[in-house]
């Protein structure tokens, strides 16, 4: 029974490069497991040792990340206004001007629709919008 297995092992030997990999692999997946574990430790015992400092001055970080994170959100929300009302104002004032941006390409392609509205009821397409269906 033990003779299948060692013709599989002679035809599958590795060789040195493949050696030279394994061996690189191993070393790496050790350093990384090894830089883990210290990661680790390091994050638990600085929880060990500023968990209490953070709890007994809790009364003054909440407080403060409350009004810092509200700070931050009202300044946000000012920005996102302002700037919506710079542009309103800017389409505003290029619409009353004249100088809004139209695509005579785009709007030469579609028909209108006045030409294809149907008036309900009469089965038979209107001119203009809704002016013979209720007429």
């Amino acid at each position: 029974m033990a003779e299948p297995w060692k013709g599989v092992l002679r035809n599958h030997v590795p060789d040195s490069n493949q050696l030279v990999g394994l061996l690189t692999l191993v070393i790496f997946a050790g350093i990384f497991v090894l830089l883990a574990g210290a990661t680790l430790i390091a994050a638990l015992l600085t929880f060990a040792f500023l968990g209490p400092i953070l709890l007994l001055t809790s009364p003054i970080w909440v407080p403060a990340a409350i009004f810092l994170f509200a700070a931050v959100t009202v300044t946000l929300s000012a920005c996102g206004v302002a700037a919506a009302a710079v542009a309103g104002t800017i389409w505003m004032y290029r619409y009353v001007n004249g100088r809004h941006r139209q695509d005579r390409r785009a709007a030469s392609r579609i028909p209108p629709a006045t030409s294809r509205t149907w008036c309900l009821g009469s089965g038979e397409p209107s001119s203009a919008l809704f002016s013979s269906c209720f007429s």
